[in-house]
This record gives C-alpha cells, sequence and structure tokens, in this order.
C-alpha cells in the first residue's frame, strides 16, 4: 500500500467524524430550545387554565395554581369517582426524559466514537508506512510503551481504590448473629491478604516492563531457572492458603456441631416457591413428619397421629427472640433450595429427603438494625426487614422466594407465639353455625281490617 491511498482514507474518515459531530452538537442545541419553548407556552397555558372567574355561588371557594383539590363527601380511601391531585402548574418540569430524539443522539455519539477509534487506528497505520519510507522509526514505542503501561497501572490502581471506597456503603453490616462475626473476620483477613497480594503483583507487572524496556545498547540476561526462588513462591502461598483454610474449618465445625442441650428448635420447610415454618407448642418438641403424608391439605407431611403433633404451630413468618440459640432444621419438598440469610452469615442446603440443619443466635433485632441502616445512609431503612431468601435457582419464581424474619425481644416474641394458635386445632374446629336468615312479617291484611270494621257498624 502506498502512502496516497492511505491518506486519502484517513481524510474521509476525518470528515465523516467531523460531520457526525456536527450533526450531533446542533440537534442538542435545537432540542433545548424547544423543550424551553414548549415548557414555557404550557405553563401558561395551565395557568389560564387554572384563573377562575369571581365566584358567584355562595360557598365556592377560589384556588390558586397548584393546589390541591379536595372535596368533603371525598373518603381517604378514595370513594370518590373523581380522582383529583395537585395540578403542577409546569407539566414539563417532570418529562420523561428519552425519547426518539434522544436515541438518535445516542446513536450518533456511538458512531462518531466508532470513527474516532478508526481514526487513531489509520494514523497508527500511517505513523508505520512513514517509518519504512524514511527508513527510521517514526515513534519509538519501545520508549512510549512502558510509559504507557505505568500511566494505565497508576489509573488502574486509582480506580481500585476509589470503586472500594465508593461502593462500600452496600456492604453488609455488621453481623446479626453470634457466629458471623467469626465470619466477618475470617472475610476482613482474607480481603487484605488478597489485596496486598493484588497491589503487589500488579505494580510488579506493569513496572517490569518499564524497568526492562528495550535499550539496542543493551542485551538480555539469560535466567534460565532458580531453585530458591521456586521454593519461596511455593511454600509462602501454601502456608497462607493452609492458616486460612484451618481458620475456616474451625469456624465451620463449630456452627454446624450438633446444636448445645436446650436450644429451641423450629423447622423451616422450603418449596416451591415459599417458605413455612413450624413452631412447637407447649410440650417443646415437633411432632413427626412423613413425605408419604404430604397433599393439598397437608403441605409439610405433619403426622397428626402423634399426639406431639397437636400443638405445633406452622406459620407464614420466622420470629426469633433476640440472643436466644435457635436451631433451624431445614426439610424440602421438591427440590433442591438453599437457606440464605445474609445478615445472619448463614446458608445451606435445603434437599428433599435429607434434612439439615443450622443453629445461631441473633444478637440484633430488626428494630436495631433499622438504625444502622439508616445511619449507613441505606434507602427505605425505616421499612427494612429481615429475610431468608433461596440461593438455588430452582425455578422460574425462584426470584421471589423468601420468607420475612422478625428478631424481637423476648416479650415480644412470646406475645406474638402465645397469640398463635395450633395448626391441629384450628383444623379440628366445628364451623361456627350459620346465622339464622331475619324473616320480615307479612303486612296486615288492610281489606279484612277494614270489612270487621264494617260489619260491627
Amino acid at each position: 500500500m502506498t502512502l496516497k491511498p492511505l491518506l486519502s482514507r484517513l481524510l474521509v474518515v476525518l470528515m465523516i467524524s467531523m460531520a457526525g459531530i456536527a450533526l450531533a452538537a446542533p440537534t442538542q442545541k435545537h432540542d433545548a430550545k424547544a423543550d424551553a419553548k414548549a415548557a414555557k407556552t404550557e405553563a401558561n397555558e395551565s395557568g389560564k387554565a387554572m384563573e377562575m372567574p369571581k365566584a358567584e355561588v355562595p360557598g365556592e371557594v377560589l384556588l390558586a395554581p397548584g393546589a390541591d383539590v379536595k372535596f368533603p363527601d371525598e373518603s381517604p380511601s378514595g370513594g370518590s369517582d373523581v380522582a383529583t391531585e395537585a395540578v403542577d402548574p409546569n407539566p414539563n418540569s417532570k418529562k420523561e426524559e428519552g425519547g426518539p430524539m434522544h436515541s438518535a443522539i445516542k446513536w450518533i455519539l456511538f458512531i462518531v466514537l466508532i470513527l474516532f477509534v478508526g481514526v487513531l487506528l489509520q494514523l497508527n497505520n500511517v505513523i508505520g508506512l512513514l517509518g519504512e519510507v524514511s527508513g527510521k522509526a517514526a515513534v519509538n514505542w519501545g520508549k512510549w510503551n512502558p510509559r504507557i503501561m505505568l500511566i494505565f497501572m497508576l489509573g488502574f490502581l486509582f480506580a481500585t481504590i476509589w470503586e472500594m471506597d465508593h461502593d462500600s456503603q452496600w456492604f453488609l453490616p455488621e453481623s446479626a448473629a453470634e457466629h458471623g462475626k467469626d465470619i466477618d473476620y475470617m472475610f476482613d483477613m482474607t480481603t487484605w491478604f488478597i489485596l496486598i497480594v493484588f497491589f503487589i503483583t500488579q505494580f510488579a507487572l506493569f513496572y517490569f516492563p518499564y524497568k526492562y524496556r528495550h535499550n539496542p545498547e543493551k542485551r538480555a540476561y539469560f535466567y534460565a531457572h532458580n531453585d530458591k526462588l521456586e521454593i519461596i513462591w511455593t511454600v509462602i502461598p501454601a502456608i497462607a492458603l493452609a492458616v486460612m483454610i484451618t481458620g475456616g474449618l474451625k469456624v465451620w465445625n463449630a456452627i454446624t456441631a450438633p446444636p448445645p442441650p436446650g436450644t429451641q428448635n423450629i423447622e423451616v420447610y422450603a418449596f416451591q416457591f415459599g417458605w413455612k415454618a413450624r413452631y412447637p407448642g407447649v410440650d417443646k418438641e415437633l411432632g413427626k413428619h412423613n413425605f408419604r403424608l404430604i397433599n393439598g391439605e397437608n403441605d409439610l407431611g405433619v403426622d397428626w397421629t402423634d399426639g406431639k403433633s397437636h400443638d405445633d404451630i406452622i406459620t407464614q413468618e420466622i420470629h426469633l427472640p433476640v440472643n436466644v440459640l435457635v436451631n433451624f432444621k431445614y426439610r424440602a419438598k421438591d427440590v433442591i433450595h438453599s437457606a440464605y440469610m445474609p445478615y445472619f452469615r448463614s446458608q445451606i442446603n435445603v434437599v428433599p429427603g435429607v434434612p439439615t440443619n443450622f443453629w445461631l443466635k441473633p444478637t440484633i433485632t430488626t428494630s436495631e438494625m433499622r438504625e444502622i441502616l439508616q445511619k449507613k445512609g441505606r434507602k427505605n431503612a425505616a421499612v427494612w426487614d429481615y429475610y431468608m431468601f433461596c440461593n438455588k435457582i430452582c425455578g422460574s419464581a425462584h426470584y421471589n422466594m423468601k420468607i420475612k424474619m422478625v428478631v424481637e425481644t423476648q416479650a415480644e416474641y412470646d406475645k406474638w407465639l402465645n397469640a398463635q394458635k395450633a395448626t391441629y386445632v384450628s383444623m379440628n374446629e366445628p364451623e361456627a353455625p350459620a346465622a339464622p336468615a331475619e324473616t320480615t312479617p307479612a303486612p296486615a291484611d288492610s281489606t279484612k281490617k277494614d270489612k270487621k270494621i264494617a260489619l260491627l257498624n
């Protein structure tokens, strides 16, 4: 390829790029003016529409533009047939962004960006061709590439630090369960260890090309092997991993061991796509269950012939007393689910036919966690709640498989539990007799009364 066709192609690409920029800029300016003019016009029209003549009917009230319109016979629940709301004097103030023009501008800018990249590529070809023609490299890439890599390294590491600081608001707050403190400690130690290794290796990765950049006056040293270095970078990671794994196994064995005696048992039952909880009654023991008993009226397969199940309570929410050990006994009906409670640092598979359990001690009530989240600036923290989620893709409605959890004081928990009725009792309660239908006495026959009066006369 000769130099002349390449320069011509570069000129064409530059002209197309400039044309794209010229098309994008006036369009944005024109749209801004048009929107401003339309907003002003509609605001004036809405203001005129809201101007009302002097009231001629006694009791009529004149309203200023933008005022709330309410009628006395309207109920708060919306009983009126006429929906009323505040009138915005400037309807365009809340105009949604976007539209065909906005989309077209985006496409134009995207095309301009692609053309700009093409210009850079063609420019690189031109520089290379100039070097071939002149017999001398136009750009010493052996000198500039390492410098560009250093600049990229600084930007990349700075962006990493900024991202960690900026998105730290989305990190989970302190653990709401006692064992979660150990898990958080392991997570923090692992994260810091990996970050140290990350920054060291990334610095070495970009610094060494700069330090050993091409120099025609120097010759590279051939370094084939070093047993000492091999041992160092094999033994140190092995020791670090062994320490982390040992600590993790210690915590895992502690939280998956059999619960201490006296721990309250709560059965959690998973199915597509929801959860149910079963609490023991006064006897503090859960009744037996059998998967063969599962049917439309007995979702959990509870054995109602077992007397211990007669005071069991099946609920659609999980309530936990704070600072009290609770053991979750998990069962599944259909497919593998996973009980995931991020704020309690707990997750365990729920497998059909293979009961699993996980015990914990909640340490932060729902109201206390809401205050913590409010201090972190979390939106809607005032109405936030704990939830148990399914963390296995178990079907089409997996995304919505969750159950609300409430952590409260012992007094609040006892009050809630005492208000629940045993499921067996509810199932066997006799239906309330239907109220007798009200009968209206037939009106007296006035013709008979008139006849009686006539006979007496």
